[in-house]
């Protein structure tokens, strides 16, 4: 009676989800790193267009960045075609700039998600004299980016730009004003003897300048010259966040103490490193009982690139201020440290065959037996257009707690560790889950906005994880900012799934059907599970039916972003076993534009969820479902980018 229950609510789910499924968020992305975390927006818009000389002729490897909400860069390929996604709605410039040209740039550009503007960019060589690039449409850059052309070293009377300029498709009373004035003027300022030395160096006024007609202290100065200005012409872009995370079981535990709320800052700061691509520095700090910081980086080429690199790090480390002997006798204080290295490349072997492949290394000084590495391969072939196939082999090394130290480096919130963790069972320590993840894939678009996929998968997992909130291996009160961790057993797991999606105007949405057959092989430790949370333990065969629904909404008219994330599925372990267990997030973006400054955004974000682990790719099918109670938690702030 149960599975007839099952399938009942599936197909009523089903039915009233099918009209807005789409790919806002897919259960199994084929990208080579797992860069995104669940508390993320899916960004969807994008901006293509073409880059040409004056007499038309496609440039090739010209860098083109977009300004705006976000700051997105990627270069032309050998058609002079470029395509900037994973843009937010908003209202942007693009900028496209080359050696020996001088930059162009567009006009103000408003893009609603799913919808991509094209553009036509011409670039004009330097060569040509000032007086003619002032005339042809001379491009203005935003205060946010510097790096202009170069200009005659002699003064001349200048004039604020006019309506023949490429800068005045920005409205005068827009918000870009003061930015484009601010431009403006700081180009046009009195040179210094640095931008003189500089510009005689590229030989701007049409002169050329050579080291036979100097002296080795000129060289000198004018080389050194150009390396500060190099320095001082880069554009940094970035983001400040200032938030408060709490968690709770009920609401009315926000108001009865502070106890478990933590104040977190976060810093970003990246720029465009050129033909390598993109690069970031981001560090987090929060104060409590259990106070930490998080310094990370990485570096992203350029998706037109035959080898699209993407490598990164991360350190962490706190220090426990609490008195819960559990959690002191388990991770000791001059343990309290984390490191991991990533490096994934995205290899485009031919027009319709793309290879991925890298590998993590993690390590934990809480931890014996040194660091963990997880390697992954994947292949996505197109036959015919439209239709995608993909293959995917992983290795997953998870280490209990690890949730706590390094979180992912790149895209989502930013919320260092904020709890503390011990073994369910002292004696039996920590274990490093292994999961090795096996799946094949087929995606067909029905049209640009409808594509069904399917898929087949295999997991074989080692020492699988449980995680348990409010329980007492000791029968006492239990702590909403303390867990225990153990091992289930291990687990042979086989499936397939399938899934819709559509997008209908501003909303974007998915939904996922998948169907599991486990066999299990129970852990020396079952019993003192069975003792603390008895819907852990798991023996024999397991069948499982989870269906995953998301839903993206944009609204413009309030500069609004909703992202919502459903899952239901009958394995989730719970202290109720005639229904469906369930997982729910919700996160509301709602833009500040009444504080926005130059080229800074302000949102406010609020964020609710009793997600655990955010959805990976490659990670066992039962990481989610052996979470036990796990509490609500909840995130409110502010946001910079600018």
């Amino acid at each position: 009676m149960t599975s007839h229950r099952h399938l009942v609510l599936a197909a009523i789910l089903g039915s009233l989800l099918w009209p807005c499924a789409t790919e806002a968020q897919s259960i199994w992305p084929s990208s080579t790193s797992s860069k995104s975390e669940f508390a993320s927006l899916p960004r969807v818009s994008s901006i293509e267009g073409v880059v040409v000389d004056e007499q038309g002729a496609p440039l090739p490897r010209v860098r083109v960045r977009a300004l705006g909400p976000a700051s997105i860069v990627n270069s032309t390929d050998t058609n002079g075609f470029f395509r900037l996604s994973s843009l937010p709605a908003g209202r942007y410039v693009v900028r496209a700039y080359a050696a020996g040209f001088a930059p162009a740039m567009s006009g103000r550009i408003d893009i609603v998600e799913g919808v991509t503007p094209s553009l036509r960019l011409t670039l004009l060589r330097e060569s040509k004299p000032v007086e003619q690039t002032e005339t042809i449409k001379r491009p203005v850059e935003l205060a946010a980016g510097v790096g202009l052309a170069a200009e005659s070293s002699q003064p001349a009377e200048v004039s604020a730009p006019t309506e023949t300029t490429e800068a005045s498709a920005i409205d005068p009373a827009s918000e870009e004003e003061d930015a484009v004035e601010t431009a403006w003027r700081m180009r046009h300022l009195k040179r210094t003897p640095l931008k003189d030395v500089d510009n005689a160096w590229h030989g701007v006024s049409g002169e050329s300048f050579t080291p036979e007609s100097t002296t080795a202290l000129q060289r000198a100065v004018a080389t050194s010259a150009h390396l500060a200005a190099s320095l001082f012409d880069l554009s940094l872009t970035g983001q400040v966040n200032l938030l408060t995370s709490g968690t709770f079981d009920s609401p009315l535990e926000l108001f009865q103490s502070d106890k478990f709320t933590r104040n977190v800052a976060y810093v970003s700061l990246g720029a465009d490193a050129g033909d390598a691509g993109t690069w970031a520095v981001r560090g987090a700090m929060t104060q409590g009982d259990v106070s930490s910081w998080i310094l990370a980086g990485f570096l992203v080429a350029p998706e037109t690139r035959t080898h699209a690199y993407d490598i990164g790090m991360s350190y962490s480390t706190q220090r426990y201020d609490g008195g819960n002997p559990a959690a002191l006798a388990a991770v000791t204080d001059g343990a309290r440290n984390a490191a991991e290295v990533y490096g994934f490349d995205r290899w485009t072997v031919a027009p319709r065959l793309v290879m991925g492949y890298g590998a993590r290394y993690s390590h934990y000084d809480y931890l014996t037996g040194g660091g963990w590495l997880s390697p992954r391969i994947s292949a996505t072939i197109t036959p015919v257009d439209r239709l995608r196939v993909h293959v995917l082999a992983a290795r997953r090394m998870v280490a209990p707690g690890a949730e706590e130290f390094v979180p992912s480096v790149s895209g989502g919130l930013w919320l260092p560790p904020e709890r503390t963790f011990s073994p369910l069972v002292a004696s039996d320590g920590f274990r490093v889950e292994r999961s090795d993840h096996y799946e094949v894939g087929i995606e067909h678009d029905l049209r640009p906005s409808f594509v069904v996929a399917f898929r087949a998968f295999g997991q074989n997992v080692k020492d699988q994880l449980t995680t348990l909130f409010n329980v007492h291996p000791t029968g006492g009160a239990s702590e909403l900012g303390h867990y225990y961790v153990s091992t289930a057993g291990d687990v042979q797991a086989r499936g397939w799934g399938a899934s819709i999606s559509h997008e209908l105007g501003l909303i974007r949405s998915t939904i996922e059907y998948s169907s599991i057959r486990a066999d299990w092989l129970p852990s020396g430790t079952v019993d003192e599970i069975a003792r603390t949370a008895a819907a852990v333990v798991r023996d024999g065969v397991d069948e499982l039916v989870d269906i995953t629904a998301s839903l993206q909404a944009n609204v413009p008219q309030t500069a609004t972003r909703l992202f919502v994330l459903y899952r239901l599925n009958s394995g989730f372990a719970r202290e109720e076993d005639d229904r469906l267990g369930s997982r729910f997030g919700v996160q509301i973006n709602q833009s500040l534009p009444f504080l926005n400054f130059n080229a800074a955004r302000w949102e406010m974000l609020v964020d609710i969820r009793n997600f655990f682990r955010a959805p990976a790719s490659d990670a066992s099918a039962y990481d989610e479902l052996l979470v036990f109670n796990p509490p609500k938690r909840i995130v409110g702030g502010v946001l910079v980018r600018f």
